[in-house]
């Protein structure tokens, strides 16, 4: 593990030590409390260092696991990857030339290279993507994700709120998960009404080549909990999921709506879906099936994000050049 910060701690680590066939062999953290803690967590087998390098030259670590500031993700990942390991980032990763350089040589790599994009793994779209496929609505026209939680209702600290594209990664990639290519047209749509320059509340929509229109909403003034839902629409039908507890239903034109369920593991570590990507990731390291979340995917997210991020800066559309 390179990275041991409080969300590693609350939704990595209770996984990791469920299962069976995994050893934390080597932790790397700057802080002195953060090493102390891992040899509290892990015991005196899993060995500490305070430069990831020397943690990528231990010869028993076979994948790493990368929680990091977004300004040091890269760096690590690419280190990583030529150690010739397998890989799992924790997103964003900061996507300038050096991000690029992180998706074009994990590309190359024969190891496993898993961004943490746990929304694409909730067993819920999963059901929704398998009644797209079987062409139960027709053709999809329509995708929305909307996001409610209070994130926003901290006063006088904008630092704290941040500017909500910085969440875009996991709710552009649901819409990536149900679309699976890149928007040929981005627009922001928002409202700054506490601080300049801070995104609070927000409509992003996107513009696909085959006709789709995605669409995120977000509202962080929420007064209740998290809310994640989705809708799609096709040319005969529709279905409607709420992701937070794996119910979903679905209709083509003129029937009765037909529910279902289809929820993540309970009880949940960290946010919804996290253990069903940490499990695919071990898949994958062992053969059993590809990630989901690889380089090709997160370059699209990636890509429709800047985009995003420019459109909000210029108040204009943005054209994406889509090969």
């Amino acid at each position: 593990m390179i990275g041991l910060g409080s969300w590693a701690k609350s939704a990595y680590v209770p996984i990791l030590q469920e299962q069976s066939n995994v050893r934390v062999v080597a932790v790397a953290a700057k802080s002195s409390a953060t090493l102390q803690a891992a040899r509290n967590i892990f015991g005196p087998s899993t060995s500490t260092h305070d430069d990831y390098h020397d943690l990528l030259n231990h010869t028993e670590v076979d994948a790493v696991m990368i929680g990091l500031p977004a300004s040091l993700t890269a760096p690590a990942t690419i280190a990583a990857l030529n150690a010739d390991k397998h890989v799992w980032v924790e997103p964003p990763i900061e996507v300038a030339d050096e991000g690029n350089g992180v998706l074009e040589l994990a590309s190359k790599s024969d190891k496993v290279f898993h961004v943490d994009l746990e929304l694409r793994y909730l067993p819920v779209v999963k059901s929704i993507q398998d009644i797209v496929s079987a062409g139960d609505i027709g053709r999809l026209l329509f995708v929305r994700v909307e996001l409610s939680n209070g994130s926003a209702r901290v006063e006088d600290e904008p630092e704290k709120s941040g500017d909500v594209i910085g969440l875009g990664t996991w709710y552009i990639d649901l819409l990536d998960a149900f679309v699976g290519i890149e928007p040929q047209r981005v627009d922001v749509f928002a409202s700054y009404p506490r601080y300049a320059g801070l995104m609070e509340w927000g409509a992003f929509t996107l513009q696909y080549p085959d006709g789709v229109v995605g669409e995120w909403l977000v509202n962080p003034h929420n007064a209740g909990d998290w809310e994640l839902r989705v809708k799609l629409v096709g040319s005969e039908g529709e279905v409607e999921a709420n992701l937070m507890d794996g119910s979903y239903r679905h209709r083509t034109a003129g029937n009765s709506w037909l529910s279902g369920s289809a929820d993540c593991s309970r009880p949940k570590s960290g946010f919804v879906g996290m253990r069903e990507s940490v499990q695919a990731f071990l898949a994958a390291i062992q053969g059993e099936k590809n990630s989901l979340s690889g380089p090709e995917p997160y370059q699209r997210i990636h890509r429709s994000l800047e985009a995003l991020r420019q459109s909000g800066q210029q108040k204009r559309s943005i054209t994406l050049d889509v090969a």
